[in-house]
């Protein structure tokens, strides 16, 4: 091998990057979970008390808002499709819907479950128009409904075309990262609570699904896959038992087949972690985990893990370029993510 070659394989393998965490003061006290980041300025975050939150120039200041009607509920997942247009579901009863045209200024209703039992766990676009939600089964199946006009109306996707789900199965509403999309048409779900942690996958905007076993933990309702992260036909699911957050024992996966098939990471986070996300380090895919003991990077594609932080975060999302990203926790915590 030419010594020059050498070199640069020597260079590139030695290569360990960090995230920095700038802390961020977002002028809210309340538990954050829902996260959107349509672009490197401009970030949306929600969570509880119907709180909703906007920045425009990269977390420096923020716009706080309540939904009105909202103050006893939680927004555990929203889409932000830009500074001004936002989607935002409720976590719990009643399952609801709402968006924002004006950057949080007011805010629509614009549809509520007819089923008092329904619990949504994730909102998603594929492109301005077409949506997906997920939500905990409803009598017995599951529950997912999509949009094909910008959230104005929603369809149920029929009982007929999902898969059954196991005793105790069940989505996360951890960090609104439990459901993801692939390109225009594609979307992939984790689950817990059951024997098994699943993923659900549908490669036509929802109208039939496969389903597919991994090895995240599960076996109890505090166990399972809590987020997921796609990249072409790489995928990461982590997750683990929130109750136990210093154990990382089987609390991640990759799969390199789209979702199909998985392998269990090794090493594991060093946690239970509840949220993740691809991050771009020129042209480099890097993805970070977070959960309440800290965070973990990954730069082999999800094979293995390393710690490198303690910070607790509860929800972490990148820009649509990778090169920057936000995470939020509790206590209105948030910081700006980077390399």
């Amino acid at each position: 091998m030419p010594l020059a070659c050498a070199w640069v394989l020597c260079a590139c393998s030695s290569v360990r990057p960090d995230p920095e965490f700038e802390p961020l003061e977002t002028g809210v006290r309340v538990s954050l979970r829902g996260l959107s980041v349509p672009s490197p300025d401009v970030v949306w975050a929600s969570g509880a008390t119907g709180t909703v939150i906007r920045s425009i120039d990269a977390g420096r200041t923020w716009q706080v808002h309540q939904v009105p009607g909202a103050e006893a509920l939680d927004f555990r997942s929203l889409h932000a499709f830009d500074a001004n247009r936002a989607v935002l579901a409720t976590a719990g009863t009643p399952a609801r819907i709402y968006r924002t045209a004006d950057g949080g200024d007011t805010f629509e209703l614009a549809w509520e479950s007819p089923f008092g039992s329904a619990f949504f766990d994730a909102i998603a676009f594929w492109d301005d128009r077409h949506g997906i939600a997920f939500s905990d089964p409803v009598e017995g199946a599951f529950y997912i409904v999509v949009t094909a006009d910008a959230g104005a109306h929603w369809d149920r996707v029929p009982v007929s075309a999902l898969p059954e789900p196991l005793l105790g199965e069940a989505g996360f509403a951890a960090s609104g990262s439990g459901l993801r999309l692939f390109g225009m048409r594609e979307v992939i779900v984790g689950t817990g609570g059951g024997d098994t942690a699943r993923v659900l996958r549908s490669r036509d905007r929802g109208r039939s699904w496969t389903v597919h076993d991994t090895p995240v933990r599960a076996g109890d309702p505090a166990a399972g896959i809590f987020s997921i992260a796609v990249r072409g036909e790489r995928v990461i699911a982590v997750g683990g038992r929130y109750l136990d957050p210093d154990l990382g024992e089987r609390s991640a996966a990759y799969s390199t087949d789209g979702g199909v098939t998985w392998r269990p990471s090794e090493p594991m986070p060093s946690g239970y972690r509840s949220s993740v996300a691809w991050f771009d380090l020129d042209g480099r895919p890097i993805a970070v985990a977070v959960g309440r003991n800290g965070a973990d990077v990954t730069d082999d594609l999800g094979a293995s893990w390393r710690r490198v932080g303690s910070a607790p975060f509860q929800a972490i999302r990148s820009s649509p370029s990778g090169s920057t990203g936000f995470a939020v926790g509790a206590g209105g915590s948030a910081a700006r993510v980077r390399f």
